[in-house]
């Protein structure tokens, strides 16, 4: 059989394409406080592990801003605001996504909005 070489590969999907249809995004409704959970959730997972990059978490959080807006609670938006920040300042490489130190700092103090708690220890 031949090899068809010459038709072009498809694209995987992102890592955050693939979660948000885990977790039915485009037909189920979310609740301020369950994207909060969700979005705690993703930093936390940074913060243990770094199985995830801090893009897709700033990407995620886009997400829920598109999502529910004006809707969220004031946990979320502060989250979702200071998450804003932090993308804006790696897009404009004030911040270099190498710099782990000072993004875990920021991530932790996010997610600490809603936990009470921190996850680092300086």
């Amino acid at each position: 059989m031949l090899a068809l070489s010459f038709l072009p590969k498809k694209s995987s999907p992102s890592e955050l394409s693939l979660y948000l249809k885990k977790i039915h995004w485009h037909t189920r409704k979310f609740t301020s406080k369950e994207l909060e959970v969700l979005l705690v959730n993703k930093l936390i997972t940074y913060l243990q592990s770094k199985s995830i990059s801090v893009h897709f978490i700033c990407d995620f959080s886009k997400e829920i801003e598109r999502k529910i807006g004006n809707q969220m609670n004031a946990e979320l938006l502060s989250m979702t605001t200071i998450l804003n920040a932090l993308d804006k300042k790696i897009r404009n490489k004030e911040i270099q996504t190498s710099n782990n130190k000072t993004i875990k700092y920021i991530l932790d103090k996010t997610q600490k909005i809603a936990t009470g708690k921190s996850f680092i220890h300086s």
